[in-house]
């Protein structure tokens, strides 16, 4: 798809995994410097699929140091480029795709998109490519409900005028003609569990 696409309006097509897959089975100088920073990662999706012709998951991106993968990419652009003003490129920003968290918060999505433009370019447009759909919303039976645990003799009264900014005024009791703090009960409300 990515490649008559990119033969359609001259742009150039680099399929990163199987960029670095030639490298290092050739034993390049960039398969030498990717070997030396490869950390093999776990990816989701991919046990589903009946083959990996590619072997995106040995090859992935995710699994190399950004700055070399990156450095590769720029080279093979000036190497490859004569006068396309585009440039496709499959296989970046898949850390998203990674099982564990931990492999996931080293390098955030952002932090990818941001290097890509600092190092190789503008990035014009992004397009997912996934074996499975990847809902906008929160489908409401996947909202978990956390219930509050809070002691009741934990929740202080403050006096007026002390406190956080921003709090609520005191409500005034017309009996004992005192204002009395309103005091914030977290029993009151539902709380949804955050994953992240």
């Amino acid at each position: 798809m990515c490649a008559n696409l990119a033969i359609k309006f001259n742009m150039i097509y680099i399929s990163v995994y199987q960029l670095i897959k030639q490298h290092i089975e050739d034993e390049t100088c960039w398969g030498k410097a990717l070997m030396e920073t490869q950390r093999i990662k776990e990816l989701k999706g991919l046990k589903n699929l009946s083959r990996d012709d590619s072997q995106e998951e040995t090859y992935t991106a995710a699994n190399y140091k950004q700055s070399v993968v990156l450095d590769m990419i720029k080279a093979t652009i000036m190497e490859k480029r004569t006068n396309q003003q585009y440039v496709i490129l499959e296989g970046v920003c898949n850390s998203v795709k990674l099982v564990n968290e931990a492999d996931r918060n080293e390098l955030g999505l952002m932090d990818e998109l941001l290097q890509i433009e600092n190092n190789i370019g503008e990035i014009r447009g992004i397009i997912g490519l996934q074996y499975s759909v990847e809902p906008e919303t929160i489908d409401e039976k996947d909202i978990v409900i956390q219930p509050a645990e809070v002691k009741q003799e934990e929740a202080k009264v403050e006096a007026p005028g002390e406190g956080a900014e921003g709090a609520e005024p005191a409500e005034a009791n017309p009996e004992d003609g005192e204002k009395k703090a309103v005091v914030f009960n977290p029993l009151e409300y539902n709380w949804t569990m955050s994953r992240i």
